[in-house]
């Protein structure tokens, strides 16, 4: 999420709530509340969800500057992903919220 919401990887333009399912205040919000939230809310979900989803696979080109805020590999952050939604995505838009 720190990545997303740092708005260099996914921008914080008119898209914001079109990709993530939600408005950047919210996501911010949702980030700044961080660790104390409800994962059971839909909106935090939505929020942690899409963003391991839009992260590997929304063609943002900025794959390049993910080691400013995330430190391990590709591979990991879609394992992570699986164990969250419980299942394995097929698809960007398999996992999108």
């Amino acid at each position: 999420m720190e990545c997303i919401v740092g708005g260099r990887v996914i921008l914080h333009d008119f898209e914001f709530q079109t990709v993530m399912g939600i408005e950047i205040e919210e996501f911010i919000e949702i980030f700044n509340s961080w660790p104390k939230i409800n994962e059971n809310d839909e909106k935090v979900f939505i929020a942690i969800n899409n963003s391991m989803n839009n992260l590997l696979g929304y063609p943002h080109g900025r794959y390049h500057i993910w080691e400013e805020f995330i430190d391990v590999p590709i591979d990991q952050i879609a394992e992570v992903l699986k164990k969250w939604r419980g299942s394995d995505i097929d698809s960007y838009f398999h996992g999108v919220e």
